[in-house]
């Protein structure tokens, strides 16, 4: 009996080249969730600190963007010179200020406590500026405000959300995560591009 073999030559680099295909996106794709994963953590601490800003300049939006700003260096900073400081603080500002579409990342800062209600229901007026007062609040009464629902101990718990475009920084993968994300969230599919 002969036996009649096949001929499979050339079938492993088919076999090679697709699976290194497959491991080097994979590779990339754990590199780039690196970079976010250390973003995202830059940017929570950036967050809180604003919120820390925002506490000690009643709230406002200008306040809370502007503690954003001086706390987000550490994503632009490549350097030590005063020269790399102040390039890094005007990248931050341009991040921070500008849309998504003239090279800024499309930051939208909300301040979700105190509500315009609160200021309604407990604000008093002091130099021409509207303030919710903490003082003493241990000993005053938790009642509800009439508008707001809120006591005047939890109109005094500041509560922002930032919303920041962060870039992808990986060829293909940048492509591969975008187009899941925006066909995942249609809705801000200008971040993803």
């Amino acid at each position: 009996m002969i036996l009649k073999i096949k001929n499979n030559a050339g079938s492993a680099i088919i076999e090679f080249i697709i699976a290194g295909i497959v491991f080097c996106l994979i590779l990339a794709g754990a590199f780039q969730m690196m970079l976010l994963y250390e973003g995202h953590v830059r940017l929570q601490q950036a967050a809180f600190e604003a919120a820390r800003h925002g506490i000690v300049n009643n709230g406002t939006a200008a306040a809370i963007k502007k503690g954003f700003i001086q706390n987000s260096l550490d994503l632009y900073i490549h350097g030590t010179k005063p020269e790399d400081i102040l390039k890094a603080y005007k990248l931050s500002q341009k991040a921070v200020n500008y849309p998504l579409t003239e090279g800024g990342a499309g930051v939208v800062v909300t301040r979700l406590n105190p509500t315009p209600e609160a200021f309604e229901d407990f604000a008093i007026e002091k130099n021409n500026k509207k303030f919710i007062p903490n003082a003493w609040l241990h000993m005053k009464p938790d009642e509800l405000g009439e508008n707001s629902q809120l006591s005047i101990q939890d109109a005094n718990i500041l509560k922002i959300k930032i919303k920041y475009g962060f870039p992808l920084e990986v060829p293909v993968i940048d492509k591969i995560i975008g187009a899941i994300l925006t066909a995942v969230n249609p809705a801000n599919q200008h971040y993803y591009k």
